[in-house]
This record gives structure tokens, sequence and C-alpha cells, in this order.
């Protein structure tokens, strides 16, 4: 069986408006005004905050919040998209991230896709961002100036597929153990008397 892959783009770039002018020749000029887009690394921008009662806790940044915030009317269409197909949640999968980012700036591209992977989880299109349900990453980054994104692959396994498993412990293991617990309860009784 062939596996499932779908791929979800984050756009890198929305045109928040058009402004027009008119010379005094009659000419009409237009413009975009273009706001950049980028998925904030979500670890590096935390903030330790301490409430009225005393205790710490690890708060976002206000730059995450609102980030999400903007962000999830896209995350909930692919969450309706898969579950209209009968895929979501997602209960075992291998998921590509390729960064096309608009300028040649430092990032943590691993960060970048951890706060990615939190959304998906948070908005139900996985059931979770353990091992046991995604089986592998692949993170890549590009410069791509002329139009910065994220793409989002999501390569759905199924039980018969050969990466589907996540217990790979061979079945002496088990025998061994219930041979071990066996005999500790044996000894145990044997104390007792």
């Amino acid at each position: 069986m062939k596996p499932i892959t779908k791929k979800f783009v984050l756009k890198g770039e929305v045109v928040t408006e058009t402004i027009s002018f008119t010379t005094e020749t009659g000419e009409v000029l237009e413009y975009d005004t273009v706001k950049k887009i980028l998925v904030p690394s979500k670890k590096n921008q935390q903030a330790a905050v301490v409430n009225s009662a005393g205790k710490a806790f690890i708060l976002p940044s206000e730059q995450f919040r609102k980030w999400k915030e903007d962000l999830a009317p896209v995350f909930q269409s692919w969450y309706l998209a898969l579950f209209n197909e009968g895929l979501a949640p997602i209960v075992r999968c291998k998921i590509k991230y390729l960064f096309y980012f608009p300028d040649i700036k430092r990032r943590d591209l691993l960060n970048k896709s951890v706060t990615i992977e939190d959304a998906l989880k948070d908005h139900g299109i996985i059931l979770d961002d353990t091992f046991t349900v995604v089986n592998d990453y692949n993170i890549k980054g590009w410069v791509k100036r002329d139009k910065p994104r994220v793409e989002v692959y999501i390569t759905i396994l199924k039980p018969e597929m050969a990466d589907y498993e996540v217990d790979l412990t061979s079945p002496d293991y088990y025998i061994k153990q219930k041979k071990r617990l066996a005999m500790k309860r044996k000894i145990q009784r044997a104390k007792k008397k």
C-alpha cells in the first residue's frame, strides 16, 4: 500500500493593502504593502513570569501568541480538509518541513519546526508530538526572497506499512520479563513464610 502524503503551505508574506496614487498626468500608480509572516521560535522567545501567588511559570512571547492567533484559521482549514477525508487526527506519520526564508539571517530550523508541530497538535491534526505518533522528521531551509513560505508534508502511515511499528522489541523479551516477575513473586511468597 502506498502512503498518503499531504502538502500544506504557510505563506511567508501577505498583502496588507494596495495603495493607489494618481499623478498630475492622470497615470495611476499602485503598489502593495506586504507584511512578512515568519514562524517564530517558541522556545527561544519565552519569558519567565511570577503570578500574584508567587508561582513562576513560562509564558510564550507576544510575537508567538500573535502568530498562533493569526494562523489559527489556516490550521483549522487543514484539520477540516483531513477530517473530511477521514484522516484526522493522524496517529502515525512522518513530517517534512521545507523553510523558504526572505533573507539570509541566522534562524534555528528545529525550534521553528517545533512551533509548527505544536500548532498541528493543538488543532488536532496530529494526535500528539511524541515519537509514537511522529516517526520521522526531515527539516530543510533555503533563501527564497521572492516567495518566502513553509511547506509541511505529512506522510500518513498505515498499520500494514513497515514504518508503522513502534515497539521493535523481540517477543523473547516479554517471555523473560514474565519469568522474572513469576520468580520475584515466588521469592516474595517464600520470604513471607
